[in-house]
């Protein structure tokens, strides 16, 4: 049996670092040096280590499950150790095909659940997490603000500012969910990690990927990873209820690691996860978001355009969201889209350079916004957009675009598939 041991958990002030060790057969995925590390706003070295243990075990425990290993810590939250044992039960319905295993040896200790009434949310700027805010918002629920993909080899001990582009998003999100909170009334956290690049995802998935039908960052890592951030702050503030957005809604058949059935099993101490608005289907999403601006006659700025500093207007998904917020008869740029011409010539734009990347799933997605833009045509933003898109046949121009695509860059495919080919020989 593998096995993944924790050798040092150090606490200086706001941060944690963690370094462990693997056996030989472990050691493809992660990236050296073995090394995760926690960076919040806040003193947590009063938190009990059995809690900050936490962020740790929602990263490492997934592995563990996979290849039927053991992880050794010296203390966990009692708590937390019985929730592992559901999370685990819970992805395996959900993989069925991709056997779950793997052991947790640890001491296990009772945290006086201290909790309070008091709620948080996991806080992304996005219209998910803005739609469970407004839900919540009677609430005042603390706003807690990740980014977990900060480079370990340039940040080392705590230079952030060295993994450039990771430390502008990061602040860019910040600076956007502080001026969020105090506009709303309520507080923030945020937290820096990299729980997103210290694990070699690509050797995961090249073992895993087939058998789960998902890769591993989507299907099986990043919920555990992102909820497990946040617990000391939970701890530390005595949050009962912490809310994470959903991205899916009811009827959904893609496996992903946020979902309500494994995320409402995450607990510790006096905290338990609550995987909320799954009811709500996207467009559902952006009639609150935009009948929530329009109450408050204010601009709601979304943060959409995942690893970026701004929405870029030129993506699927910053376009998916603006054709939504019009669909439901809202102007785009009350929600933080710049963009410089009109919601019609940016979506053409588009899809005349972007069309053939489109999937099943993309296509579906814009079908159902067509088909809202038209039980909704009379209070549309921009009317024209949906002239357009009705009459867009998104599957014939897909394959108009692929043959233009493969005519215009014969060569650098050629050119990449035989690099790949040499590669592999």
């Amino acid at each position: 049996m593998g096995k993944i041991k924790l050798e040092k958990l150090l606490i200086s002030k706001d941060r944690v670092d963690y370094w462990f060790t693997t056996t030989e057969d472990l050691q493809r995925f992660f990236k050296s040096p073995m090394h995760l590390f926690m960076q919040y706003d806040r003193c947590i070295e009063c938190v009990p280590e059995s809690i900050l243990v936490i962020p740790f075990l929602g990263n490492a425990m997934q592995i563990a499950w996979l290849t039927d290993a053991e992880v050794c810590v010296d203390k966990v939250d009692s708590t937390f150790c019985r929730s592992l044992q559901r999370l685990r039960d819970a992805y395996q319905k959900m993989y069925p095909d991709c056997p779950l295993s793997g052991t947790l040896h640890a001491e296990c200790e009772d945290n006086d659940a201290s909790a309070t009434e008091k709620s948080a949310q996991m806080f992304t700027g996005g219209m998910d997490a803005v739609t469970t805010f407004i839900r919540h918002a009677d609430e005042k629920p603390l706003l807690i603000l990740e980014y977990g993909f900060y480079q370990e080899a340039l940040v080392g001990q705590g230079e952030y500012y060295k993994d450039a582009k990771s430390d502008r998003n990061f602040i860019s999100d910040r600076t956007a969910a502080t001026e969020f909170a105090q506009e709303h009334g309520t507080n923030t956290a945020f937290i820096r990690a990299n729980y997103g690049t210290f694990i070699n995802s690509k050797a995961i998935d090249k073992q895993f990927a087939a058998k789960m039908g998902d890769n591993f960052w989507h299907g099986l890592h990043h919920a555990m990873a992102i909820l497990g951030a946040a617990a000391p702050i939970a701890y530390l503030e005595g949050i009962q209820t912490l809310y994470i957005a959903s991205s899916f809604s009811v009827g959904n058949t893609y496996p992903c690691a946020s979902d309500p059935t494994t995320d409402n099993e995450f607990r510790f101490a006096g905290t338990s996860v609550i995987h909320d608005g799954y009811e709500m289907t996207d467009q559902d999403k952006a009639r609150a978001v935009v009948a929530y601006q329009k109450k408050i006659n204010a601009p709601l700025p979304l943060r959409v355009c995942s690893w970026n500093d701004h929405n870029c207007c030129a993506c699927e998904k910053c376009l998916r969201r603006m054709l939504q917020i019009n669909a439901e008869g809202g102007d785009p740029r009350n929600f933080g889209f710049a963009y410089e011409h009109s919601v019609l010539d940016t979506t053409k734009a588009y899809l005349e350079k972007e069309i053939q990347f489109f999937t099943h799933k993309n296509i579906d997605k814009w079908g159902r916004i067509i088909t809202r833009m038209s039980d909704n045509y009379d209070r549309l933003f921009e009317k024209e957009v949906y002239d357009y898109l009705t009459d867009f046949d998104f599957k014939k121009e897909k394959k108009h675009g692929l043959w233009r695509y493969y005519r215009e860059n014969f060569f650098s495919i050629i050119k990449r598939k035989l690099k790949g080919i040499i590669r592999r020989g």
